[in-house]
């Protein structure tokens, strides 16, 4: 079980997070600003907007935005280079990492989780796109490995908990 204290530090990762507006960020930052008094967050998140700045505060909470261009592939090279120089510092700001939803850029992220020995908490945000079978199908069958080896799920519909028992994962772990 993974167990929450005052002093808990935990990685939030998210596809966009406030300014930017998306559904995952949204809720992200509503857990931050509900749990901010019993644990330290942190939020690591991507931003198509090249100006933009690598290290914010929003809410007092560090945020950490790394630039993609979807249509460049080379910026994911240089984002993972980002990465790479952050890592030894996110360890330092993290026991638990919580990926919302599940991509592509998302399994770096696991595989170095796994190497760190950080807990995992994915939760799944989309039916027919980041539910267990749906990452079998489409992602192939590494992308589900990783996904499957996180130490708890957390679910935000009815569907999305029936596609992960289907899927036969672990129960305890939903």
């Amino acid at each position: 079980m993974i167990a929450m204290s005052k002093r808990q530090q935990i990685l939030m990762v998210v596809g966009a997070y406030y300014p930017e507006v998306s559904g995952g960020g949204l809720q992200c930052r509503t857990l931050i600003r509900a749990l901010s008094e019993r644990v330290s967050f942190t939020v690591l998140t991507t931003t198509t907007l090249a100006a933009g700045q690598v290290r914010d505060l929003i809410d007092d909470v560090p945020v950490y935005r790394l630039y993609v261009d979807p249509q460049n592939p080379w910026t994911k090279f240089r984002t993972l280079f980002q990465l790479l120089r952050l890592a030894p510092e996110l360890r330092r700001r993290c026991q638990i990492i919580h990926f919302h939803g599940f991509t592509q850029k998302m399994i770096f992220l696991r595989a170095l989780a796994r190497i760190l020995r950080v807990p995992v908490i994915q939760k799944m945000t989309s039916l027919g796109y980041d539910d267990p079978l749906s990452i079998r199908r489409r992602q192939g069958a590494l992308a589900y490995r990783i996904f499957a080896s996180a130490s708890r799920f957390v679910s935000v519909s009815p569907a999305l908990s029936d596609r992960y028992t289907t899927s036969g994962l672990s129960p305890s772990r939903l």
